[in-house]
C-alpha cells in the first residue's frame, strides 16, 4: 500500500511538473509574441516568428506528456498531427495540404522534443520556400521503422531547390542548419534531394 501510494504521489508530481513547464513555455511564447509586435517587417521579425514556433513545439510535448496515461512517452501520431496543425495556422497557407504517415507509436521526452523541432523546421521551410509562384501543393511527413532506427522524410511537390544549394554551405538557412543539428542529435545525418519538389530525409538511430 505504501508503494502504491508513493507511485501515485510520483505520478501526480510528474503531471504537475509537465503542466508547469508547459505553462512557463507559454509565458515565454507570449513574451516573444509581444516583442514581435514592436519589430518592423524584416529579418528580426522573421527570427522572432521562428522562435515562437520552436517554443510552441516544445510546449506541445509537455502538454502531451501531461495528458498521457504513462507520463513516460508521447504518442507520436497525435503529437505530429497537432504540431502540423499549429505550423499550418501560423503559415496561413490554406492551399497547401499536409499529410502525415507516422508509423512509430511512441517516443520519450528526449526523443520527442528534438524530433518535433526537426519536423517543425522542415515543414516551416517547405511552407516558406517550397511553393513560390504556386497556387497549391502538398507537404508529406513520413516516420516509419527502419533496420537501424527510424526513417524520417519531409517532402513537398513544390518548386525544388535553387541551383548550387548546399545544406552545409552558405545557402543553407539557419533553420536548415538547426534541422541538421537536430538530426545529428537523434543519431542521423540530414540528406536533401531535389527533383519534382524537395525531400529532406534522415535515419534516426536514437529516437
Amino acid at each position: 500500500e505504501r508503494l502504491t501510494h508513493a507511485l501515485d504521489e510520483k505520478e501526480t508530481l510528474l503531471k504537475e511538473v509537465y503542466h508547469r513547464v508547459k505553462n512557463n513555455l507559454q509565458v515565454v511564447q507570449s513574451l516573444l509574441a509581444l516583442q514581435r509586435r514592436s519589430v518592423p517587417e524584416g529579418p528580426a521579425r522573421a527570427a522572432l516568428d521562428d522562435s515562437v514556433q520552436r517554443v510552441r513545439a516544445i510546449a506541445l510535448v509537455h502538454e502531451k506528456l501531461y495528458q498521457s496515461g504513462s507520463l513516460a512517452s508521447v504518442s507520436l501520431p497525435e503529437y505530429t498531427r497537432d504540431l502540423l496543425f499549429q505550423i499550418g495556422e501560423v503559415a496561413g497557407q490554406r492551399h497547401i495540404a499536409v499529410r502525415a504517415d507516422i508509423e512509430i507509436a511512441h517516443a520519450g521526452l528526449d526523443g520527442a522534443i528534438p524530433l518535433g523541432l526537426l519536423v517543425a523546421e522542415l515543414v516551416a521551410n517547405a511552407y516558406k520556400h517550397g511553393f513560390r509562384g504556386r497556387s497549391e501543393g502538398e507537404i508529406h511527413v513520413v516516420l516509419r521503422p527502419a533496420p537501424d532506427g527510424a526513417a524520417l522524410s519531409v517532402s513537398d511537390d513544390g518548386v525544388g531547390l535553387p541551383e548550387g544549394f548546399s545544406l552545409q554551405g552558405a545557402s543553407g538557412t539557419m533553420g536548415l542548419q538547426l534541422a541538421a543539428s537536430l538530426a545529428r542529435q537523434l543519431g542521423g545525418e540530414l540528406q536533401v534531394h531535389s527533383g519534382q519538389g524537395t525531400c529532406f530525409s534522415a535515419i534516426l538511430t536514437r529516437l
